[in-house]
């Protein structure tokens, strides 16, 4: 799920049923259910439902096979904690660190900015990010150009390494920091919108039972921080997510100094 709204969301409900608008009603168990017989991502928390924001962005390498670098913002997984019956899945509250870093789901038009390394030159790969904006030219690098590698095979790397100590500065501070004359590949950086800071992972089951029609509806309400309803119209997207989405603006930047 993509919070493209406009507004900051405190929370979602996602339904089964028969229909759409005014004409939506309910399944019923023996119709359709969010299967209790699935594991959900992540394979060890014992849930058939759960969410998480991007693993970019929060997650340990450790605990999973596809990453070598933590994630950006912290090694802890977070999302919201999920309330699952037959035919309803509801949000809960928060867990983990994006509340407490951002507040309610943010939209994309209002997460921070960050500034990513173009390491490849590809505009095929992802970017990967470097270092966020935390004021208005006031920067926080966690990340430094470089390579992390897998325990005991040097030959699995992934660019990217994690500082131990994080450095702020302004923008040309960073970059100037970034930069290696002698090395052109690392001098490709570019701003632009955390825009995974929006997107929402919700992974769940159905379960098909006795249905007499040729379709059913997944209802998704989301709720504003205010604890109304969005409007129907409320853009909501569902769909893949990337890892961290290319970076809007590049900018090449020379030796530092």
């Amino acid at each position: 799920m993509i919070n493209v709204s406009g507004q900051q969301i405190d929370g979602v409900t996602v339904e089964l049923g028969f229909g759409v608008g005014s004409g939506f009603t309910a399944a019923t168990g023996d119709q359709l259910t969010f299967s209790t017989e699935f594991s959900a991502q992540p394979n060890d928390s014992g849930l058939s439902s759960t969410s998480q924001f991007p693993f970019g962005l929060f997650g340990a390498a450790d605990d999973s096979p596809n990453f070598l670098i933590d994630g950006f913002f912290a090694s802890d997984r977070t999302g919201f904690d999920l309330v699952q019956t037959d035919t309803m899945i509801s949000t809960a509250g928060y867990y983990g660190e994006y509340f407490n870093m951002f507040g309610a789901w943010n939209s994309q038009e209002d997460v921070v900015d960050g500034l990513f390394w173009d390491f490849d030159d590809d505009a095929d790969t992802d970017n990967l990010l470097m270092a966020w904006q935390t004021g208005a030219d006031e920067w926080e690098l966690r990340r430094t150009v470089g390579e992390t590698c897998e325990v005991g095979n040097p030959t699995n790397c992934t660019p990217g390494q994690t500082l131990d100590v994080f450095e702020t500065g302004t923008l040309d501070e960073i970059i100037a920091i970034l930069t290696d004359a002698s090395d052109p590949w690392e001098d490709i950086f570019a701003t632009g919108a955390i825009e995974d800071l929006a997107n929402l992972n919700l992974n769940y089951a159905i379960s098909l039972g006795d249905i007499d029609a040729s379709s059913f509806t997944l209802r998704t309400t989301a709720h504003a921080v205010s604890a109304v309803p969005l409007p129907t119209t409320a853009p909501l997207l569902a769909g893949g997510l990337g890892l961290l989405l290319v970076a809007r603006r590049k900018r090449k930047v020379g030796a530092a100094g």
